[in-house]
């Protein structure tokens, strides 16, 4: 047995010194739509002696205990920070984990048809409903949309929307709407040309012109004789819209049948094949009869020709097949009686009236009048000016062209919501013809010339002869 009194070695057991690292706040940080975001970091050993610290990565800023960093997208991100005693030299570590969210609610404001709407441009365009020139909170609850609501009357109309995140950020954005006139008289511009040249297509009495007695190319005239509709194949209605001395259907196309046969062209399917003359809607928005974009029709569809010979249908890959030459013109297509699909001729002057500025001798991205001929909250925003994407355009569909980004088909659907694209009647060799597109981040509208196939789908809007 050892005695209390005897003398013994000693060895010291050191106190347990616990190294912390804090961030204010909690361990999610909301970026909500900032470029960047600061994080300070706060480390602390559980007693008082005098330390250095030696932070991970590279902060932007220390100063004794603390340390800021700079992040620029949502993720996690891990931080070490390693503590030394200045007294004794020993070291320890600690780590700190944060999590940044952004899902920010980039809010475009938009007024179409009188109906005024936001849109979550980083995701789907959301309808909120709100009061007649009142102050509106809402908040974007759902991802997919549209939902219509009642439509803003005549008057100035101050429009504020605040719209939530999904991690609780909100986001506001205000808007003046002023509405001079009727949306009738504000957004169909009837044309004023003669009707009289197409005397027979005026009134109910129209009828039989068709296959099925419908009232195919019916047109119908206002109080002051112009045109401000005309009907195709299958009875849907169109609203017209003067731009120069051209009268344009103001919506694209959507008829399903063949003016000239009654033939259906349209195709649900997606095969390795496809028909001489096919049209296409897009089965995951919505069935043609309700779709606003329209049908996308290959060249052949559009210009309502299957081309004699056989076989009926041609692989994507002979575009051969898809050849044909317009006898003369004006050339119906698939348009109504009376009405044609514009040549690349009429397309530039179409642009001239709205551009100002002639542009039909050159190909690409020509002017800065798309924003001009575009309507909508469906394309995606943008701030390039005079977009079509660009809501803050004051111009915004000032020619009543109201063009939509119904995309293109291709053997499969893509670019919806960002581009446009329309056939004329011009070949340009036994593949390709020449088209216009509109593009969401472009000011001006693409003349090709050579690169899109005949194959493939694009809007068609008719021109009345």
């Amino acid at each position: 047995a050892y005695h209390k009194h005897s003398g013994y070695s000693v060895r010291c057991v050191r106190d347990a010194v616990l190294l912390s690292v804090t961030r204010t706040g909690g361990d999610t940080v909301k970026m909500c739509g900032a470029s960047s975001v600061d994080v300070t970091f706060t480390v602390t050993p559980s007693n008082s002696d005098s330390y250095t610290y030696n932070w991970s990565g590279t902060p932007t800023s220390t100063s004794g205990n603390t340390a800021t960093y700079s992040f620029t997208s949502a993720g996690t991100y891990t931080v070490t920070v390693t503590a030394t005693n200045t007294t004794e030299g020993y070291t320890m570590d600690a780590t700190k984990s944060v999590t940044l969210s952004n899902n920010p609610v980039v809010i475009g404001l938009c007024e179409t048809d009188g109906i005024v709407t936001v849109k979550d441009v980083s995701g789907n365009p959301n309808h909120l409903e709100w009061g007649d020139g009142g102050i509106i909170n809402g908040s974007i609850t759902t991802s997919t949309g549209p939902h219509n609501y009642a439509a803003l009357g005549t008057g100035s109309h101050n429009v504020t929307i605040t719209a939530s995140s999904a991690d609780g950020c909100t986001f506001s954005r205000t808007m003046t709407v002023t509405i001079a006139s009727t949306v009738a008289d504000r957004t169909v511009k009837p044309c004023t040309i003669d009707p009289a040249s197409h005397a027979a297509q005026i009134g109910s009495a129209y009828i039989g012109n068709g296959h099925g007695s419908a009232n195919y190319g019916l047109e119908t005239v206002n109080g002051s004789g112009q045109v401000t509709s005309v009907t195709d194949y299958d009875g849907n209605a169109y609203p017209v819209v003067q731009i120069g001395s051209q009268c344009w259907m103001a919506e694209n196309l959507r008829c399903t049948h063949s003016p000239k046969t009654g033939s259906y062209i349209v195709v649900n399917a997606v095969s390795n094949t496809l028909s001489k003359m096919a049209a296409w809607y897009n089965n995951e928005q919505s069935t043609y009869e309700a779709k606003r974009y329209g049908l996308l029709y290959n060249w052949c569809a559009a210009m309502d020709t299957a081309k004699s010979g056989s076989p009926e249908v041609a692989t994507s890959s002979a575009n051969n097949d898809f050849d044909f030459q317009p006898a003369s013109f004006p050339h119906q297509g698939v348009c109504p009686v009376g009405w044609h699909v514009p040549t690349d001729v009429e397309w530039s002057a179409m642009e001239l009236e709205v551009n100002g500025t002639d542009v039909s001798g050159t190909t690409g991205y020509r002017g800065t009048h798309a924003g001009k001929l575009s309507t909508g909250c469906d394309w995606t925003s943008s701030n390039t000016a005079n977009a079509a994407g660009n809501y803050a355009n004051a111009e915004r569909n000032s020619s009543g062209f109201s063009a939509l980004p119904a995309g293109n088909f291709s053997g499969s659907f893509s670019g919806e919501g960002d581009n446009a694209y329309f056939w004329s009647s011009t070949r340009n060799n036994k593949q390709k013809a020449d088209s216009r597109e509109l593009n969401q981040n472009n000011s001006g509208v693409n003349r090709d010339t050579g690169n899109y196939l005949k194959s493939n789908g694009a809007s068609v809007r008719c021109v009345r002869d």
